[in-house]
């Protein structure tokens, strides 16, 4: 009996983090949204931030690619990319895979922009004073990446089904 406690207290300590961090995270990103609006929406709103910064990091990609890498619908990505098509930071370039779905990618205008709000990033950021330690900020972003990575997995699918077959059968039918 003792093993079943122990095993409850250690899944309870699991959830206890897993909410905590949770929480934390949810409210990092809406502070996090707020401030770098509060920094850069003079020169680039959220969308065309967002956009910017997938072709900065990944390179070339497709809208598809674009709205599935951050669970958007393609037509606001579509929209996205339009406007920044518009204002000379993006362009529409052959894509070799496929003839229909152009790549899109930063033009040397996006790539000078992004350039510069890095810098500027870059310039503020290293003018914050927390005692938290840059090795504890990239272990904090590979906690959160490997749970991204495992909400994503098969595996996750898997606990899925079986949770919705296990409440399923529990549950009584009129």
């Amino acid at each position: 009996m003792p093993r079943q406690k122990a095993g409850r207290h250690k899944g309870e300590e699991l959830f206890n983090g897993f909410h905590a961090l949770s929480l934390s995270t949810v409210e990092f990103y809406h502070c996090l949204t707020k401030a770098r609006r509060q920094f850069h929406d003079k020169e680039l709103a959220d969308p065309k931030w967002n956009v910017m910064t997938i072709l900065e990091h990944a390179g070339p990609q497709t809208v598809p690619q674009i709205a599935r890498s951050r669970k958007l619908s393609r037509q606001s990505i579509q929209n996205t990319v339009n406007l920044l098509h518009q204002e000379g930071y993006a362009e529409f370039i052959e894509n070799p895979a496929h003839k229909k779905s152009s790549l899109v990618r930063l033009t040397d205008r996006g790539e000078a922009l992004a350039d510069e709000m890095n810098r500027r990033e870059k310039e503020l950021v290293s003018k914050i004073r927390i005692d938290i330690k840059p090795e504890e900020m990239l272990k904090a972003a590979q906690v959160m990446q490997s749970l991204k990575s495992f909400f994503e997995s098969s595996q996750w699918k898997l606990l899925l089904e079986e949770s919705t077959h296990v409440s399923s059968k529990g549950r009584k039918h009129d």
